[in-house]
């Protein structure tokens, strides 16, 4: 559900670039075109499931964990420490990688 709304609002996001202006068609056709690359990035996950398995199979007896997110990556950060809470109760935070620094390292 999480990547298919992303691809929703990056469909959405191109759409109102084009409307205003901020965008011309061939940018439009080449971002929409980048879509037909997804399912293929699933598979590639998919295909990860042994080493997932292991990381899980290790981080299974931890009690706590942070997510670490740059620029357009910290909202991502932000999801996977939500899941992580809503799933298996495990505390769980996420933080800007630029302030890691002063805020979980400092304390």
């Amino acid at each position: 559900a999480f990547t298919t709304q992303l691809a929703a609002l990056f469909q959405l996001t191109v759409v109102l670039g084009k409307l205003h202006g901020r965008i011309d068609a061939a940018q439009e056709a080449d971002y929409l075109e980048q879509l037909r690359f997804l399912p293929g990035s699933v598979q590639h996950a998919l295909n990860m499931e042994p080493q997932i398995a292991a990381w899980a199979e290790r981080f299974a007896r931890k009690s706590s964990a942070l997510f670490l997110g740059r620029g357009l990556h910290y909202p991502i950060a932000l999801e996977g420490s939500l899941k992580l809470k809503e799933i298996s109760y495990i505390h769980a935070e996420a933080y800007p990688a630029g302030e890691l620094k002063h805020g979980p390292l400092a304390l």
